[in-house]
């Protein structure tokens, strides 16, 4: 099947990209290489004191749930968006991706190495996301009347929209069966384990309206076993996350869990499968690459069902937007596919 109309929501914020000097060399500007480089030096300047000289690279739209959206849409799906998006940056995604703004977007100053980044962020309006407010922005039956419009449901950022759980409780009593329902929840490890375990029943509930599939990177989902007591290690081997996959899929008792890193993506839907081959050494951007890859598997999984080039699909999208800092076309995944 093809995805006829994706729902997504509820965060959004404006991202300044930014780089690190190490130094000048007579080449010119050395960029600081790893976050570890970046933590040591600043561990070295303990006691003491230090000077750090930013880049900034570009200022852009951001969060899980635009960037999820507008990478959708690129490969043709047509998405509905709620968000935290009331900002002139946003103006032509909130076009695009038929938005509907419920607040200010938050701040966020993202330090990209090429192994990682590290992001600072200012929630502002991101952090009063409630059912309220998007009942108030939105209006209760129109809000129904989308959800029930579309065949994929996506809510992702949970760790920052702290009161997610009383939406989704809303969510399910109202959306009906017969959906596709996607869950990231981006970097948990702000919330405690209690938290973790909540939201990780709230999200197996909806298995009794369709098909759930939860996606994660490796440390989020380090963080997901952990919080739910199990002793498997999530590594970037095979093994480990394909285990991990499974482990997490069957807790929770859902439909699909993939887990992605920087060398291979793995999951399992009641079989495995592992890729790997999509490494970018030196990455244009690195933010956004998680939500990248959410779009790639999911236009891929919900069209076939097939794990493994749903795998490959999120790994492809994933990389070309880190080699290119945008988002691709389905032709362009299709072409930057290796299986």
């Amino acid at each position: 099947m093809s995805i006829k109309g994706a729902f997504i929501g509820f965060d959004g914020f404006v991202d300044r990209i930014i780089r690190v000097i190490d130094h000048w060399g007579s080449g010119g500007k050395v960029h600081v290489d790893s976050i570890g480089d970046f933590g040591r030096k600043i561990l070295a300047a303990s006691g003491k004191s230090t000077n750090i000289e930013l880049e900034s690279i570009c200022e852009k739209i951001g969060g899980n749930g635009p960037l999820l959206s507008e990478a959708l849409r690129k490969l043709g799906t047509k998405t509905i968006y709620v968000g935290t998006i009331g900002h002139e940056i946003f103006d032509k995604f909130a076009a695009d991706n038929n938005a509907i703004s419920i607040g200010q977007p938050g701040k966020s100053q993202a330090l990209e190495f090429n192994d990682g980044k590290v992001i600072f962020g200012e929630m502002c309006d991101v952090a009063k996301v409630d059912l309220d407010l998007i009942l108030r922005h939105v209006g209760r039956q129109k809000f129904i009347e989308t959800l029930r419009a579309c065949d994929l449901l996506c809510f992702v950022n949970w760790t920052m929209l702290t009161k997610l759980n009383g939406i989704l409780e809303f969510v399910l009593g109202e959306v009906g069966a017969g959906k596709i329902f996607f869950f990231d929840l981006a970097d948990p490890a702000k919330r405690t384990a209690d938290d973790i375990r909540s939201i990780c029943t709230l999200i197996g509930n909806f298995s009794e309206l369709g098909k759930v599939i939860l996606g994660a990177n490796l440390r989020e989902a380090a963080q997901i076993l952990a919080a739910l007591g199990k002793d498997e290690q999530a590594e970037e081997t095979r093994e480990s996350m394909t285990n991990a996959a499974k482990i997490i899929g069957e807790s929770i008792g859902i439909e699909a869990c993939f887990v992605h890193a920087n060398t291979m993506a793995a999951g399992y839907d009641g079989t495995s499968a592992c890729v790997n081959g999509y490494f970018s050494p030196h990455p244009k951007i690195s933010t956004g690459a998680g939500d990248h890859f959410n779009a790639g598997f999911l236009q891929e999984y919900v069209a076939t069902f097939n794990l493994s080039m749903a795998l490959h699909g999120g790994s492809a999208a994933a990389k070309y937007y880190v080699d290119n800092a945008m988002a691709p076309s389905l032709t362009q995944v299709k072409q930057m596919r290796l299986a």
